[in-house]
């Protein structure tokens, strides 16, 4: 079963340090995944694994070294449901992702990773 299609925002937590692969193309390929929501029975936990490619992956791998971290990001939520060892198991991924939001312990915005060049502005003088 698939749920695919809804273009979403996902805030939370770092559950370990990003994580690291090639595609068989040799582009980077970074995983963060993150703890969403607070363990009740409101709001179970659950872990979403957002992958980030080429550039954005390089900065990711940079910044997201713990666990822990407060991230944001937008992209497309796929929900699938797969037989795991322990029987049923969804699996939620958060796919198309362009920006990370990261965030400092009192919740202010620190950083925004695009993936994108900085563009250098210089002024020239004319003598």
């Amino acid at each position: 079963m698939f749920l695919t299609g809804l273009n979403t925002k996902v805030t939370g937590f770092t559950a370990r340090e990003a994580e690291n692969k090639y595609s068989p193309e040799g582009v980077m390929i970074t995983t963060v995944v993150l703890g969403v929501g607070d363990g009740s029975a409101r709001f179970p936990l659950m872990w979403v694994a957002v992958p980030v490619w080429d550039r954005l992956a390089e900065e990711a791998l940079d910044v997201i070294d713990r666990k822990g971290i407060a991230v944001e990001a937008s992209g497309m939520l796929q929900i699938r449901q797969y037989e795991g060892r322990h029987g049923k198991t969804v699996g939620i991924e958060l796919k198309n992702v362009r920006e990370l939001k990261i965030y400092n312990r009192n919740g202010d915005l620190e950083k925004v990773l695009s993936g994108e060049e900085a563009e250098v502005k210089t002024e020239v003088k004319n003598g």
